[in-house]
C-alpha cells in the first residue's frame, strides 16, 4: 500500500519552541507540540486507519528500543507479536515498513511460512501471561515436562547425529557400488563408525531408524530403483 507522506503533513502546523526554566533561569529550549498540532495529527490519523496503526507501532518500537533494560530479543519478540496481528489482518510488510525505526528491519527481510511465526508468537504470548516463575523455554515447550524427560536440545542433537550417521552409511555403501567395488553394508557401518568415533552398533541403530524414509526419498528423487537391481530399495539391511 503506497502512501503519500506529504499530503497530510503539509496541513499540520509547525510545533512551537517551549522554554524550560529552573529557579527562574532559562535552561533549555525544546520543540513541544501545541494543541493545534496535536489536533491536526489526530485528524490526519483518523482519516487513515493504517496510518494510525503505523504511527502507534513506530512509537512503540522506539520506546522499546530506547529502554536500556530490555534485551534485544525481547524487543524483537514484541515487534513480531505486533506485526503478526497486522499480517493476519491482511497487511503486508511493505504496508507497515514505515513503522520500523531500524533501517535493516525495513530492507533486509526474508519470507517464512506464516505457521512458523504463529507458533513463535503463541509461545511469547504464553510466556508473558504465565506464572512469574515460568521460563521462556517452558512457555515454548522446549523445557520442563517432568523429571527424567530428555531435554529438547539433547533430543535434537541425537536426531541430528543419527541422521548424519545414516546419511554417511548410504554414501559409503552407494559410493562403493558406483566404483564397482565390493560393497557391503557391514563394511559401510564399520567405516562410518571408525570415522565418527562411535560403535558399530550405534551406527546400525541410526541407519535402521532412518532407513525407510531415506530410501523412499532417494527413490522419489530417482536415485534408487524400486524394482530390484544393483541400487535398489530392497538391498538395505533391516
Amino acid at each position: 500500500m503506497a502512501r503519500d507522506k506529504t499530503d497530510k503533513t503539509d496541513t499540520i502546523p509547525a510545533a512551537k519552541p517551549a522554554t524550560l526554566t529552573s529557579k527562574g533561569k532559562q535552561t533549555a529550549k525544546i520543540t513541544s507540540p501545541d494543541m493545534e498540532t496535536i489536533l491536526a495529527v489526530n485528524e490526519a490519523l483518523r482519516a487513515d486507519p493504517n496510518a494510525e496503526f503505523i504511527f502507534a507501532l513506530y512509537w512503540r518500537a522506539r520506546t522499546l528500543l530506547d529502554d536500556p533494560n530490555l534485551p534485544k530479543a525481547a524487543v524483537v519478540f514484541e515487534m513480531m507479536q505486533s506485526v503478526f496481528s497486522a499480517f493476519e489482518g491482511g497487511l503486508a510488510h511493505n504496508d507497515i515498513a514505515d513503522a520500523y525505526p531500524v533501517a535493516a528491519w525495513q530492507k533486509d527481510t526474508v519470507e517464512i511460512p506464516r505457521a512458523w511465526l504463529g507458533v513463535w508468537i503463541e509461545g511469547w504470548t504464553k510466556y508473558k501471561s504465565g506464572n512469574t516463575g515460568s521460563t521462556l523455554g517452558e512457555a515454548f515447550g522446549v523445557e520442563g515436562g517432568g523429571q527424567g524427560k530428555q531435554p529438547v536440545r539433547e533430543r535434537i542433537g541425537q536426531i541430528n547425529r543419527d541422521i548424519r550417521l545414516s546419511n554417511k552409511v548410504e554414501i559409503e555403501y552407494r559410493s562403493a557400488q558406483a566404483d564397482n567395488c565390493k560393497a557391503t553394508w557391514e563394511g559401510a557401518f564399520q567405516a562410518v563408525a571408525d570415522d565418527e568415533g562411535v560403535s558399530v552398533d550405534t551406527v546400525k541403530r541410526a541407519h535402521k531408524k532412518h532407513k525407510e524414509a531415506k530410501l523412499q526419498r532417494m527413490e522419489y528423487l530417482g536415485l534408487l530403483k524400486a524394482d530390484g537391481g544393483k541400487a535398489s530399495l530392497s538391498d538395505a539391511p533391516d
